[in-house]
């Protein structure tokens, strides 16, 4: 029986990842008016051109054609106002491209967290994995909306698979807290797992982040984390938001306890993921764990933002036994 080479199979893999692109192209040019607004992208820029033109009201206002409020960090806003210049086809274009182009690096670091070996059979897994998972759920809503998932997926994972040797291990979730803040959850995850100077690193860039926000945007910085941060969404009650918030809400139709409900249950599941983390399970299961309870105790969840979990979504149990031969290997995730 004649075996196939795992060059094969990588172009095999990228082959289809293609088609998988191409398929999505042509969704969106027969019917551009479902497939192409980005409502979220058009918030993003025009909360960038905000902040040169009226940074004081940047939460006050309704973005984009969907009207909706921005609800990012200040310092995401920074970030978005350095591209605010480009038309809102470019952003479009832009974000999508770059979300497409880094699934296939988010499955390669994935596989590396989950064991597996590099080489040109994890590339050509990688690929195979991206070609699917741009037509599930979580990555097609963030094409559609036009969000930036992705971007903050590729940090988180990205910092995690690097070896706990590196300075600078941290710098990604740290950052990527700065622009939304769900990644946090992933800072009690390093200190559990005893990767506490990662998780300083971490915590210190946030710090940073927020420093970058008062210096620049004073008042918005003041409005954000002087109580809009707790505020829920524009659409609080929406099926799509899967956190325990959203749940408690919808039962309670927003009641004068919801706030109070929401706290006492992020707490019992946060210490409820926090202390799985403990076991001696492979460093993937544990970030699962810690994303999941994390993602339930947010304000609000919809699919797989941090996505984190990517890494045990398509691993057999053999994994499992040489994520744990490899545990100390450095840079399994990158290699």
């Amino acid at each position: 029986m004649t075996r196939i080479r795992p060059a094969a199979w990588l172009m095999a893999a990228f082959a289809l990842f293609l088609l998988a692109v191409a398929g999505y192209a042509l969704l969106v040019h027969a019917s551009p008016q479902y497939y192409w607004r980005q409502i979220d992208t058009a918030v993003y820029r025009d909360g960038g051109i905000a902040v040169w033109n009226r940074p004081a009201m940047l939460y006050a206002l309704e973005l984009g054609a969907a009207k909706l409020p921005f609800t990012y960090t200040p310092f995401a806003a920074l970030l978005f106002a350095a591209g605010s210049g480009a038309s809102f086809a470019t952003w479009q274009v832009a974000l999508a491209v770059l979300t497409i182009g880094l699934l296939p690096v988010v499955a390669y670091l994935s596989l590396g967290l989950a064991g597996r070996p590099a080489g040109l059979a994890r590339a050509a897994a990688a690929f195979a994995i991206a070609a699917v998972g741009l037509w599930l759920e979580p990555v097609a809503m963030t094409l559609f909306f036009g969000q930036i998932n992705l971007v903050l997926l590729a940090l988180v994972v990205g910092d995690l698979a690097l070896p706990d040797r590196i300075k600078g291990k941290g710098i990604g979730i740290g950052l990527a807290a700065g622009i939304k803040l769900t990644p946090l959850i992933f800072i009690p995850y390093l200190l559990f797992t005893r990767r506490v100077k990662a998780a300083a690193v971490s915590a210190l860039t946030f710090a940073v982040t927020i420093g970058f926000g008062f210096a620049l945007l004073p008042h918005a910085s003041a409005v954000y984390w002087g109580g809009k941060i707790t505020q829920p969404g524009s659409k609080p009650f929406h099926l799509d938001n899967q956190s325990l918030n959203g749940v408690i809400l919808r039962l309670t139709h927003a009641g004068p306890d919801a706030h109070a409900y929401w706290l006492v249950a992020a707490v019992v599941v946060g210490i409820a993921g926090a202390s799985a983390t403990g076991s001696s399970a492979p460093r993937w299961w544990w970030a699962c764990l810690a994303g999941g309870p994390g993602l339930l105790a947010t304000r609000a969840a919809t699919t797989l933002r941090p996505g984190c979990c990517r890494a045990g979504c398509c691993f057999s149990r053999r994994t499992a036994v040489t994520t744990e031969r490899q545990s100390s290997s450095p840079g399994a995730g990158w290699n």
